[in-house]
């Protein structure tokens, strides 16, 4: 039996001999310990006997883009045999994966994993990388470019792959050059598989669709991705998937400045980004044996290595200059429009509004007017925060309002603003104004008030008097009690206890139904789950100040008003986090401050507030506590 290669050895941190085995230990595994840059390896890191383990840390992995794959429960044991020795290892815990692409050459150290288990740090053993350059060569040629560099949120963009292959030697020019490769040469381009597009972009097709045009008949052409019998193009042969676009016949310098023919093919992808930020595109390798002599009239291949350096692309944020009021924090281009219902009503009576924003951009983004700030609107109706409904390519925004006076006969048109990307400017809109008829509301007069029933007087019943008194005059005893049978007292007496019974029955059933019914349930769980997510959550915002952690730390308050309330945490408005609060009589200063720190997240998130998140998370801490603690006076959770 062949040794184990030693790039696919198990490399321990602690416990090095199997009598330490049930020890916490740190096992680092990597699948290669050479690849060529470009290239990336997997990275496993297991946490061995240990019951409750954390993730680990990966500090100081510079020299690599650290891709995480997920993780697993690991209950195995297995028996590895190196230079002769026996080693047994048991497996007992959980695995972290990671793919790790170095970015640059030459011999790197993957710094040693840190684990936090119990109170103390365990660290894996360093492992060594060796990565070769690229060979210095003109036979295959790499380009990734971009049609943009810089563009806003949902504004597409095309990565594209350029490989050019040399003409072959003389006698075989017009023959293509991958027609007479024995094997297809393997290409690695990371954005064509939907698992390694960066989060935050939107292919436009998935990777089926892109390929699936560039599939060649013949098997002739190159390997993308290593995608072969287990891919849905190639489930019954035996060989790798082969992919070729269409050639084109150019003509370039070689690297001696001579003007030679190339044949070239292209594969492009358009991605659509979501959210800021900058976005690396590569490297994509080329490895494989290429033509490049003749020898008797023979074609001769070289093993080649071919490399296109990454590019990127930033999606920048709308700009603050010029940006209106009436901004809904949405990117593309949109229709506005308003519906209510009924437009005819009383003075005070319930009126439903529903703003329709429709069209392609970040609808799921947007977030309502506050209508109150309207001043046609905020003098007439009163106003109650909305609730928001998203489904394909529209989003709405639906209102509960009143009105306050008959004095008006039009529902004002709603201004509202959004960023075109095409234009590279705020765009204003309105709603267009609703007719209305508002009455004055109804009063009764004072005949119209019936009073409560009077009460009836009481007969007066007569009084009997002896004048002897009963001794005197009575000498039977049947005078001093009445001994007749009065069976009334029986049968009240049956039935309290019958009664009884049904009140027992009638009571026990109602506590049951009380543990058992969901709102009872979440109004007891509000409080654990409020400090368990607050906990959680103002970690991710230490580690991570991103839209993520802020959107984390303002849902802690919208789910625990939500759950006290019984009612659905989705699209929970700062407002309605301050006017269900006020009704469970919090105090208008506590619902307020809850009101103004889930603006303040919302602000974070949408990138228009400074960097204040210590002393945020701080606030909240001390916020949550006192709502807990006066909703338990109030007796809330029970």
């Amino acid at each position: 039996m062949k040794p184990p290669s030693l790039s696919i050895l198990l490399v321990f941190a602690v416990g090095a001999s199997s009598g330490l085995a049930q020890d916490p230990e740190v096992i680092v595994e990597v699948d290669r310990q050479e690849v060529y840059e470009g290239e990336s390896i997997l990275y496993h890191v297991t946490l061995n006997h240990v019951d409750s383990p954390s993730p680990p840390e990966l500090k100081a992995f510079d020299d690599f883009q650290v891709t995480p794959l997920g993780e697993q429960s690991l209950n195995s044991t297995s028996i590895t045999i190196i230079n002769g020795r026996r080693r047994e290892i048991v497996r007992r815990g959980r695995q972290y994966n990671f793919r790790l692409t170095p970015r640059r050459t030459g011999t790197l150290a993957i710094p040693a994993p840190v684990a936090r288990i119990g109170n103390q740090d365990l660290k894996g053993r360093t492992v060594t990388l060796r990565v070769i350059a690229p060979q210095d060569q003109d036979t295959a040629i790499l380009e990734v470019t971009v049609d943009q560099k810089s563009v806003y949120p949902i504004e597409p963009f095309t990565v594209t792959l350029n490989v050019a292959v040399k003409d072959l030697p003389a006698g075989f020019a017009e023959r293509n050059p991958f027609s007479v490769q024995p094997t297809p040469p393997l290409l690695q381009v990371p954005w064509l598989d939907d698992d390694q597009i960066p989060k935050g972009l939107t292919p436009k097709k998935d990777w089926q669709s892109v390929l699936q045009p560039l599939l060649s008949p013949r098997g002739d052409g190159f390997q993308i991705n290593n995608i072969g019998r287990s891919s849905v193009f190639s489930l019954f042969e035996r060989e790798a998937t082969a992919f070729q676009p269409k050639p084109r016949r150019t003509q370039r310098k070689d690297k001696a400045g001579k003007t030679v023919g190339y044949w070239e093919f292209v594969i492009a992808r358009t991605v659509i980004p979501r959210k800021v930020g900058a976005y690396e595109f590569g490297p994509v390798t080329l490895k494989g044996t290429f033509a490049t002599a003749v020898e008797q009239k023979r074609l001769v291949g070289k093993k080649l290595f071919a490399i296109a350096r990454p590019v990127t692309v930033t999606v920048k944020s709308v700009p603050n200059t010029g940006r209106p009021d009436t901004y809904l924090g949405v990117v593309g281009q949109f229709t506005f429009t308003s519906q209510l219902a009924p437009t005819k009503a009383r003075v005070g009576d319930p009126m439903t509004l529903t703003l329709t924003l429709a069209g392609q951009g970040t609808l799921e983004e947007a977030f309502p007017p506050d209508l109150a700030k309207l001043p046609d609107i905020g003098a007439n109706f009163k106003t109650y925060d909305a609730t928001t409904e998203t489904a394909s390519n529209t989003r709405r925004f639906i209102y509960s309002l009143r009105p306050l006076n008959a004095n008006i006969d039009t529902f004002p048109a709603i201004p509202v603003s959004y960023f075109d990307v095409e234009r590279e400017r705020y765009v204003s809109i309105r709603s267009a104004p609703i007719p209305i008829e508002i009455n004055e509301a109804e009063r009764l007069s004072e005949d119209s008030i019936v009073s409560g029933a009077q009460r009836s007087s009481l007969t007066d019943r007569a009084l009997e008097a002896r004048e002897g008194g009963i001794f005197a005059n009575d000498t039977d005893r049947h005078s001093l009690q009445d001994e007749s049978v009065k069976p009334f007292g029986w049968v009240f007496a049956w039935a309290g206890m019958i009664v009884c019974y049904v009140l027992a029955t009638i009571i026990i059933g109602h506590v049951q139904r009380l543990k058992a019914d969901p709102a009872l349930v979440r109004r007891r769980a509000a409080a654990a789950n409020a400090r368990k997510s607050l906990k959680a959550s103002l970690a991710a915002l230490r580690n991570a100040r991103n839209s993520d952690a802020f959107r984390d730390l303002r849902n802690v308050f919208a789910h625990l008003v939500a759950d006290v309330t019984n009612t659905s945490a989705d699209g929970v408005t700062p407002r309605d986090a301050e006017t269900r609060l006020i009704g469970l009589d919090v105090g208008d200063d506590l619902a307020s401050a809850t009101r103004d720190l889930v603006e303040r997240c919302d602000a974070h998130r949408y990138g228009v507030a400074s960097d204040d998140s210590d002393q945020l998370g701080s606030q909240a801490k001390d916020l949550l506590e006192r709502l807990l603690q006066l909703l338990k006076q109030k007796r809330v959770f029970r």
